[in-house]
């Protein structure tokens, strides 16, 4: 493997250009059709997963492959980039299949998984780096809640993961109720809702097990509760988001049965008695579903099914218990998006792992 310094420190090129693309469904979304292209130093994957700090950087993460190790970096506000790859920078281990669903935390510092190495990760802004065991197999989506913890999903041990944050962080994992062999475990996306509780998503049916959406609770102690059910069965449920109110948005994707849909949880006590509602998206169905909501309390999709892609706006979100359905605005892209990110000055920032490089519409 071809050995790099870490951290890489460069100036980015900013390209600016009219979205050569065609918009339709509503058409352009808001906040502009100007395209801006971040070029990531030679060797580096694209990113998988995106977010930004609370300075107003964008970080993210890459993949592995046989030639480039997994990287975490982060793009600043001056358009420069700082990147940290696995195996080359002190106390960051490469990872097989790459590093996953980055974060900020409470704590001021970045959280991602090390998926292959069951792993949780943090990284300092001044790029100091602690693992932590997560205690299950397969960590993968990561997610501030309260606490102040991390918390994340165990995609291979059908659990769900806290990271208590200090000087000495730990963790502690928590199984699924009535936990379906790991060969059906596919836990995917988790998000802390307004509610004060946690909820994620899993994709189980393909396994013999269940497409599903759980809810963790925290007082008075930490309690996983039993999933309940998506109304289509394999449609996969993956990204999840929080709403403004108490309700919690999340995508669904199958292309094999034509399914693509965003849905909407409204929560209820108990549990079992919430209600969900799924809405068809205006787009072909997707390999992965990826879902960023905005300060301004909208949602954004990356659609990344085919070449090219698309970005999608729900720009209107009806009332919960309301029969009216979301209104979406579609615009298409000269690369098949997955990760996506609210990010500085109104920005939507997205890629795709094939392209060393970022992008945003701002």
């Amino acid at each position: 493997m071809k050995k790099r310094l870490c951290p890489v420190i460069s100036v980015l090129l900013i390209v600016p250009a009219l979205a050569a693309c065609g918009a339709g469904n509503g058409g352009v979304p808001s906040p502009s059709s100007t395209l801006l292209t971040f070029a990531l130093p030679s060797g580096t994957n694209g990113p998988n997963a995106l977010a930004q700090d609370f300075r107003g950087n964008v970080w993210f993460v890459t993949s592995a492959s046989a030639t480039r190790p997994s990287a975490v970096g982060a793009i600043g506000t001056a358009g420069a980039t700082t990147i940290y790859y696995g195996g080359e920078h002190q106390a960051l281990h490469d990872d097989a299949i790459g590093f996953f669903g980055i974060a900020a935390g409470p704590d001021g510092n970045m959280w991602f998984s090390e998926p292959l190495n069951g792993k949780v990760v943090r990284v300092t802004p001044s790029g100091s780096v602690t693992e932590i065991a997560a205690r299950g197999a397969l960590p993968f989506k990561v997610t501030p809640g309260p606490g102040p913890a991390m918390w994340y999903t165990l995609n291979g041990s059908s659990a769900i993961g806290r990271v208590a944050i200090g000087s000495a962080p730990t963790a502690t994992a928590y199984p699924i109720p009535s936990p379906r062999p790991q060969a059906t475990a596919n836990v995917q996306a988790i998000v802390a809702g307004t509610d004060g509780n946690l909820y994620f998503t899993d994709c189980g049916a393909s396994g013999g097990g269940l497409d599903g959406i759980g809810q963790v609770t925290l007082s008075p102690s930490v309690r996983v509760q039993p999933e309940i059910a998506v109304p289509t069965q394999r449609s996969c449920p993956q990204g999840i988001v929080a709403g403004r109110d108490a309700s919690v948005w999340f995508l669904e994707s199958n292309p094999a049965i034509g399914v693509y849909n965003v849905a909407r949880l409204s929560p209820r006590t108990p549990f079992a008695r919430s209600t969900i509602v799924e809405y068809p998206m205006p787009v072909a169905p997707g390999k992965l579903a990826f879902l960023t909501a905005s300060p301004d309390g909208t949602l954004w999709t990356a659609n990344g099914g085919a070449t090219p892609g698309s970005i999608t706006h729900i720009t209107r979100l009806p009332p919960a218990g309301s029969q009216v359905a979301p209104q979406f605005a579609t615009l298409d892209v000269p690369l098949a998006p997955i990760p996506i990110a609210d990010g500085p000055q109104g920005g939507i920032w997205f890629g795709t792992p094939s392209v060393s490089a970022l992008f945003a519409y701002r």
